[in-house]
């Protein structure tokens, strides 16, 4: 499971691996192991026979960085792989909540002491320690991880709101974040390869044979923190979107934030969809569940780390 190809000022949650790397990954792939797409994984699943030695490559929420990036490199070593898209954000040029909000506390050189605001109905406040961002910071937050402590107060501060905003629905965090925005005075600062891939991109995906495209909803939503109605909306709203796009029908899905529930396997076996990739770390063998399948993240490692981390998820 990636999610990045990129060189990024700060990770907390290791979704980005750099182009050099990524291509040092796929070289292991090409030469040691037999990598198949989502398509070829499914129909072995149903015949119960699961080859050896197999890899399947899949991206989560369809960045651009996908396209600039990854795209000439599985060429290159022609590998198969999927990519699971957040149709709400393609062609819109706008970043993902989660990246903005990184960008406005992590980097914002000041902000305020204080914010006072409303998240979801709950009032929220947080007092930073400082309001200018020092350069012994920055490198605190360049090498922070979600699951460290957080050694700053605005990783602290990163953190709560993350957690406060992930459960609820699009037009709510878009409302706390206009919010946020105001308090920290930030003005959108991106670069082309920091949002979601525009519809051309997407279509370019879609029309080449080694790719394969999936659902990952419209919005990106916890979906196990929402009521069945939202749920269906964003499944099969999402379908729709790429099947009217790629004139083909859409078969899989892999669940934001790996966020299910029996509403969500309800909504799916609806859909008849093929299987669901979850964000759980197992591999797959012929008795996984067809809608619960698992994924290994993959982190920004060089070739020596990547070749360490698939000898051990193979060993589970």
């Amino acid at each position: 499971m990636y999610h990045r190809i990129a060189n990024r000022n700060s990770d907390p949650w290791q979704i980005a691996v750099s182009p050099e790397n990524f291509e040092q990954h796929l070289q292991i792939l090409k030469k040691s192991y037999q990598v198949i797409s989502i398509p070829d994984l499914v129909r072995q699943l149903e015949n119960k026979k699961i080859e050896t030695n197999c890899v399947c490559i899949t991206f989560d929420d369809a960045y651009c960085d996908n396209y600039l990036y990854a795209k000439p490199l599985l060429e290159k070593y022609e590998l198969p792989a999927t990519f699971f898209v957040a149709s709400d954000y393609i062609g819109q040029n706008k970043q993902f909540w989660w990246d903005e909000l990184e960008k406005i506390i992590l980097h914002s050189e000041r902000l305020p002491f204080k914010l006072s605001t409303t998240i979801g109905g709950q009032p929220f406040e947080f007092n930073l320690e400082k309001e200018h961002l020092v350069l012994e910071d920055k490198e605190k937050h360049r090498t922070w991880i979600w699951e460290e402590l957080p050694p700053t107060s605005r990783c602290e501060l990163y953190l709560e709101l993350w957690k406060a905003l992930k459960p609820l629905q699009e037009i709510d965090i878009d409302g706390a974040l206009t919010e946020i925005r105001k308090w920290a005075l930030y003005r959108p600062n991106f670069n082309k390869e920091d949002v979601a891939m525009s519809n051309v991109q997407l279509q370019e995906m879609c029309n080449n044979p080694l790719f394969t495209i999936g659902i990952h909803t419209l919005s990106h939503p916890a979906l196990a923190t929402q009521g069945e109605i939202l749920q269906a909306n964003e499944i099969t709203g999402c379908k729709k979107f790429l099947e009217d796009l790629n004139r083909q029908t859409v078969h899989t899905i892999a669940y934001p934030y790996g966020s299910y529930n029996e509403v969500t396997l309800s909504v799916v076996a609806k859909e008849k969809l093929a299987a669901g990739f979850t964000t759980q770390a197992q591999v797959v063998n012929k008795s996984s569940k067809l809608f619960e399948l698992g994924r290994f993240q993959v982190v920004n490692q060089d070739s020596e780390g990547f070749e360490k981390s698939l000898s051990g998820w193979f060993q589970t």
